[in-house]
């Protein structure tokens, strides 16, 4: 599944840290990675140890090692290729020495290249989980038929819970300094309690038990990758304890913290017992996403669904959709249907690189406070491209993937002209670029560059001078020609801002992935999103 794209805030998700990926499928312990150095008849597998990660692969026979090292400040250190090459693979092994970049040692039939320059972005975690996604993928793909019809994943549970009770999902409670949040998802137990101070949420503790995973290195290793951002785990006899980041659930009060999960609480609830008018949701259609429609609730607005604040276009409030201002649904209308609004600007929405025949991936969620998204770059098929010095090492495709919303109905255009610009708060971890999707497109959009940030906001006058075109692009309209004929606004991930390249000729060596963790706090009018 290339897009996870999830309707809901969904702190009740991330309460139960373990069961994050999952919980609001009605699953958790089966969603767990689907390979690993124990699983029959894989030819990939990834192992985390402390600051290393190591990635097997066997292809046609040839198997070959490549450990990841990362440094205390949570970067990577160097990376080591260990390949087979035989007793005579010794000259072609030396010949892999590129100095200042990567050392190359032969021994008893391998070659080991250790790179400590140009090395990927990201953290271990980060590097764990894309590795993680391709090894799966491989494995699934060398399966027999019959064995991968009977794999077991959240996606096909029921959701009733073990005791056949909706209620026993889950309990959310309050005080006047604590919320709790308790979930009992098919009998895996989990407990979350949110601690304020002064108003202000100072710590996040989750509880799991993993008793039911079987083993506890499965269960340890399950526990330690549920810890997000700077969050820390600690695993002991079955039983799980997650310090979260606080800062993942941005500036949300205890009030707040507290409705949200009641809100998810009664909807995993009402899901599981849709004889009582339980509606599990769907995310809203947009023609690039590929999502179904949203269910209306109700045949017409009776109160306000969402307050909107001047001259922003998405604040945390907005939920999962952009007041692009030139909608024609009103605080009353905005969640409504499609099919009701006659409107379907506005949707969040993912994309990636399969029209391309890539295999990135884009995660899309939207949490207490932000929208939350990653891009999982996938380099693959690098080939030699030129030749003499002017020859590159090239994968294909180049790879990309974005997140963003339609500023029209499908297939409709509006003219920003008279936009000043654009104002966003955002963070992410490595650089990435606004896009103004023009129906006059030719090979490329007219886009301005955001650099990596912990919580930055900028302000981006429409102008050729803060906006301007990729240096490869031979097609495109004048950005007057642009601005007046905006179908969408993209935040996009590409090789551009990865810079990834490879200095090997041998392709085994090259970087096989680039991820960027990105925010979007608030999108308004040129200069409406404060400071």
């Amino acid at each position: 599944m290339s897009n996870r794209i999830v309707n809901r805030k969904n702190t009740i998700a991330l309460a139960s840290a373990v069961c994050a990926a999952s919980i609001g499928l009605f699953g958790c312990g089966s969603d767990s990675k689907g390979s690993g150095p124990n699983a029959q008849g894989d030819v990939c597998t990834v192992d985390k140890n402390g600051n290393t990660l190591t990635v097997k692969n066997d292809v046609n026979g040839v198997v070959t090692t490549t450990i990841y090292e990362f440094g205390d400040d949570g970067n990577m250190a160097s990376q080591s290729t260990v390949t087979d090459v035989g007793a005579g693979g010794e000259s072609a092994c030396n010949a892999m020495n590129v100095e200042g970049v990567s050392e190359a040692s032969f021994e008893g039939g391998k070659c080991t290249v250790k790179t400590t320059a140009g090395l990927m972005p990201g953290s271990i975690d980060q590097l764990e989980q894309a590795q993680q996604m391709a090894c799966d993928a491989a494995n699934e793909a060398v399966k027999p038929a019959s064995n991968s019809s009977g794999k077991s994943g959240s996606s096909g549970k029921s959701g009733s819970s073990q005791g056949g009770d909706s209620d026993d999902i889950c309990s959310v409670t309050k005080t006047s300094s604590t919320v709790t949040i308790k979930t009992n998802v098919d009998g895996e137990a989990s407990t979350t309690v949110f601690v304020f101070a002064g108003g202000e949420l100072t710590s996040v503790v989750s509880t799991a038990d993993l008793s039911a995973l079987g083993d506890d290195a499965t269960a340890e290793a399950v526990c330690n990758a549920s810890a997000k951002g700077s969050a820390a785990a600690k695993y002991d006899k079955g039983k799980c304890t997650v310090t979260e980041d606080v800062g993942l659930f941005g500036l949300a009060n205890l009030d707040e913290i507290y409705e949200d999960n009641v809100e998810t609480c009664n909807e995993m609830k009402a899901a599981a017992n849709p004889a009582n008018g339980g509606d599990e949701g769907t995310t809203p259609g947009s023609s690039d996403s590929g999502s179904t429609t949203k269910s209306s609730a109700s045949a017409g607005p009776k109160e306000k669904v969402v307050t909107f604040e001047d001259g922003i276009m998405y604040t945390s409030t907005y939920g999962d959709r952009v007041r692009t201002f030139f909608n024609t649904v009103d605080e009353y209308t905005f969640f409504d249907d499609n099919a009701v609004t006659k409107d379907s600007s506005g949707w969040w929405f993912a994309f990636d690189d399969k029209a391309d025949k890539g295999s990135s991936m884009v995660f899309l969620d939207y949490e207490m406070g932000y929208v939350d998204a990653e891009i999982d770059l996938v380099y693959k098929n690098w080939s030699m491209v030129g030749s003499g010095t002017s020859s590159y090492m090239a994968p294909d495709p180049y790879p990309y993937g974005a997140i963003g919303f339609n500023m029209a109905p499908a297939g409709g255009t509006v003219d920003m002209s008279d936009w000043e610009g654009i104002c966003v708060t955002y963070s992410a971890s490595d650089p990435l670029e606004l896009t103004l999707k023009s129906s006059l497109d030719g090979s490329s959009s007219w886009y301005a560059p955001l650099l990596s940030a912990n919580m930055k906001t900028v302000n981006l006058k429409f102008s050729a001078t803060a906006f301007g075109q990729p240096s490869w692009s031979t097609s495109y309209p004048s950005f007057s020609q642009a601005i007046a004929s905006v179908e969408a606004i993209h935040f996009k991930y590409s090789n551009d801002e990865s810079g990834v390249s490879c200095a090997f000729e041998n392709s085994i060596y090259c970087p096989t992935s680039a991820i960027n963790s990105i925010k979007i706090f608030k999108i308004g009018k040129y200069g409406a999103c404060g400071s």
